[in-house]
């Protein structure tokens, strides 16, 4: 059997196809939500909500002060059940008094802003989905750190039928209201039914063995850090697009980039799957470069069929969400090809730079395409419009996984005269 068969019968092994399915219907689900929203919602109202969205992903990105990837990366390593577990405690204890206080101080400062009923209604009540989100990630952080991924595939179809059922129900009838509650109290339920899985309690003492709690901080924060940078990435141009050419823009360049950003699962299902194997084989050098040359064979496969099918269906697709966004096929166009080179490079290589425990690369990276990121955006705004925006992430997308694929490559070099 050759390498490539071995590395698709090892992501099967692993419960991948399951992880597989349920982000496939993750991502039908939502863009299901995505689509009656559009429907359902005044542009200006899906502008407004699509702009609080971007401001709050960018914060969510750094929940729990990163505890979660602290949890993931040395939990990889550890054997004792008992030394997990402690480590889940100390994750839980800290991450969530983190998220709560950060919660509070949200709304407080929100509350002294001037901005209109709408919008601070919004900030306020999707701020508070931020500790719902936080504890869902905990609970795949740990049953990612098992290698219980049936479980956490049942965890996460759980989640998402109920939010789709929900939102079908709620958004027609009470529009964004109804998508703020589904999107609340819907993974908030799912949490309380799967928590007995995790033996949750409060302890705020470092008692893991083999390592310390400067270099879990260290991590963790850096980690935390760094996803908030990258997260900005992708709602730099939404929140530029907003402030310089307004929320009805906004809307529309959201609805061109719904199918490009979110065909990012693709990669992440494969590192969700995979992240403790790769861990584990962090100076395995033979590992290492097998499984980013066979993923990398997948996933330009992938790129092609992607490319085809938007090439000749992309006027067709767009037009789903109204004739009015037909149009935007440019815009589509551009950022699903930034889209497929993330698949190759930058999705890929900055989760396996994580999982080889160099989170301080994945921030330099995240500083270094951020600041391309806004000064493109800029520029490329003011000249061109929306266009100018899909330019200018593509340009920095392609920036940050050139970065992520010199250092891998170093990385292996280093291996090899070690």
């Amino acid at each position: 059997m050759n390498q490539f068969a071995i590395f698709i019968e090892d992501f099967i092994k692993r419960s991948g196809l399951r992880l597989l399915s349920v982000a496939i219907f993750e991502k039908l689900s939502g863009f299901i939500i995505s689509f009656l929203l559009i429907v359902y919602l005044e542009k200006e109202v899906l502008g407004e909500l699509s702009y609080v969205q971007s401001v709050l992903a960018f914060f969510s990105a750094f929940l729990g002060l990163g505890t979660n990837s602290g949890l993931l990366l040395i939990g990889s390593h550890l054997k004792s059940n008992k030394n997990r577990q402690d480590l889940l405690n100390y994750s839980f204890s800290y991450g969530t008094l983190s998220t709560v206080l950060f919660t509070i101080l949200f709304i407080l400062i929100i509350y002294f802003l001037d901005l209109s009923d709408l919008l601070f209604f919004l900030f306020a009540t999707l701020s508070i989905r931020m500790i719902v989100l936080y504890f869902t990630e905990l609970q795949s952080a740990w049953f990612k750190t098992n290698l219980e991924n049936k479980l956490l595939s049942n965890f996460d179809w759980i989640k998402n039928i109920g939010l789709l059922l929900f939102g079908l129900i709620l958004i027609p009838n009470y529009q964004e209201n109804g998508f703020i509650v589904s999107i609340i109290f819907i993974p908030l339920i799912v949490f309380i039914f799967f928590k007995q899985k995790l033996s949750l309690n409060w302890d705020f003492t470092w008692k893991i063995q083999n390592f310390t709690s400067k270099f879990y901080w260290k991590f963790s924060l850096v980690s935390g850090f760094s996803a908030l940078i990258a997260q900005l990435i992708f709602i730099t141009d939404s929140i530029m697009i907003f402030h310089m050419l307004g929320s009805e823009s906004n809307a529309e360049y959201r609805v061109a980039s719904i199918i490009p950003i979110n065909l990012l699962f693709l990669p992440v299902v494969f590192m969700k799957t995979d992240y403790v194997t790769i861990a584990k084989n962090s100076i395995n050098r033979s590992f290492l470069i097998n499984y980013y040359k066979n993923y990398f064979y997948l996933f330009l496969i992938i790129s092609f069929l992607i490319l085809l099918i938007s090439t000749f269906f992309g006027e067709e697709i767009l037009s789903m969400f109204g004739k009015q966004y037909a149009n935007s096929f440019s815009i589509f166009f551009i950022l699903m090809i930034a889209s497929c080179l993330s698949l190759l490079l930058r999705v890929p290589l900055g989760n396996i730079i994580s999982a080889l425990g160099k989170s301080n690369i994945n921030l330099i990276s995240a500083l270094l395409t951020f600041l391309l990121d806004i000064i493109l955006n800029y520029f490329f705004i003011q000249r061109y419009g929306l266009i100018g925006a899909s330019y200018a992430t593509a340009i920095a997308l392609l920036f940050s996984g050139l970065i992520n694929f010199t250092y891998f490559t170093h990385y292996l070099s280093r291996l090899t005269k070690s």
